[in-house]
């Protein structure tokens, strides 16, 4: 199962709105199929395993991530594919969270004369697919929030100065996020401030969709993001209160435009959220600024942190903090982060858990 999981991870990012399936085929003690989902509409983890193992899987036991599926969707039922290929064993991580399948896949197969076991190493299972879990069951994105701090809890200088706080290997880190969430989300006062690329930048990286929160429209046509929305899907969601003649000079430059206006002529962004889902996309990993990570974090609209923690002091009175927004009067208030964990890359510390609901 552990190769399994190792496999599906290769998936993250580019199965969506699928889910990232491993799977591994066992005969006599020895590995003879293995395969993982490795893009929507393509063959998934168990046809892949079974293709690879040939007659050979014919009494033979499989370990998958996730429960297979049992309906036809873009493929057909990998339950099928199970049943006819003579496995006789199947042992799965986690059932699917498809309310359309509810347990339909392990029924099929054990209806079939198949032993069937659920619930190996399924916490792990259930992480790798949790974007996919909360998509299928709300159809509102999965969304993570990330920044980097110094010790005394600032995110630049007093001058706005921000790059780098992070060491190389926390970056690297950050850029494997990108690779695996389906979108990339920064507000306008980035894109100002700091004129970033919002790509991966890994060895055999992809780019998530960059969307920027800019309620009048006033991203720079010479912008690093403008100069190359030919190669990379952008979408700047505004207001209103954009002008349509700035809104048409970004749509020349093959920027897509959504109008998402909230009260006060601002962006809405819970409403952002809803609507990247209802273009498909399971997971958001929001980098900033303060006052875009202020509003998530003061409306709960997050689900998981990604916090970089460096081992220098700023110090500085209008230094900004990473949180800017109303925030509470009492302690029994905050907002608590529960599995948490700790990931240390060179100097640095990264801090990662769920909002506790």
């Amino acid at each position: 199962m552990e190769l399994a999981l190792s496999l599906a991870r290769k998936g993250l990012g580019r199965t969506s709105p699928n889910p990232p399936v491993g799977a591994v085929i066992v005969k006599d003690n020895k590995i003879i199929g293995q395969g993982y989902h490795r893009k929507a509409g393509e063959p998934h983890a168990e046809v892949m395993a079974i293709a690879e193992a040939g007659i050979s899987a014919k009494g033979a036991t499989m370990y998958v991530t996730m429960e297979p599926c049992s309906h036809i969707g873009r493929t057909p039922p990998c339950t099928t594919a199970i049943i006819e290929a003579g496995i006789e064993n199947v042992i799965i991580g986690c059932l699917d969270p498809n309310p359309k399948e509810d347990g339909a896949g392990r029924k099929v197969l054990i209806d079939a004369g198949i032993k069937v076991e659920v619930g190996l190493m399924e916490e792990e299972c259930k992480e790798l697919i949790e974007a996919y879990s909360k998509f299928i069951t709300t159809g509102i994105p999965f969304v993570a929030i990330k920044w980097a701090m110094s010790l005394d809890g600032r995110i630049a200088t007093e001058t706005g100065r921000s790059r780098w706080i992070s060491g190389a290997q926390a970056r690297e880190f950050i850029h494997q996020l990108r690779n695996e969430y389906d979108v990339i989300a920064v507000g306008i006062g980035t894109i100002l401030k700091d004129d970033p690329l919002l790509t991966c930048r890994i060895d055999g990286g992809r780019n998530p969709v960059r969307a920027i929160f800019d309620t009048r429209a006033r991203t720079p046509l010479n912008s690093k993001i403008v100069k190359t929305s030919d190669e990379v899907k952008t979408i700047i969601f505004h207001s209103d209160r954009a002008r349509r003649e700035d809104i048409e000079r970004l749509r020349g430059k093959n920027i897509e435009t959504v109008d998402i206006s909230g009260v006060e002529g601002g962006i809405d962004i819970a409403k952002v959220i809803k609507e990247v889902g209802r273009m498909g996309l399971t997971s958001i990993l929001v980098e900033g600024g303060a006052r875009v990570i202020g509003y998530i974090v003061g409306n709960a609209l997050f689900d998981k942190v990604y916090i970089t923690i460096s081992p220098i002091l700023i110090g500085g009175r209008k230094a900004p903090a990473p949180v800017i927004n109303a925030g509470i009067k009492e302690l029994t208030e905050a907002l608590r982060i529960d599995k948490v964990r700790y990931l240390f890359k060179g100097d640095d510390i990264i801090i990662s858990g769920y909002r506790q609901v």
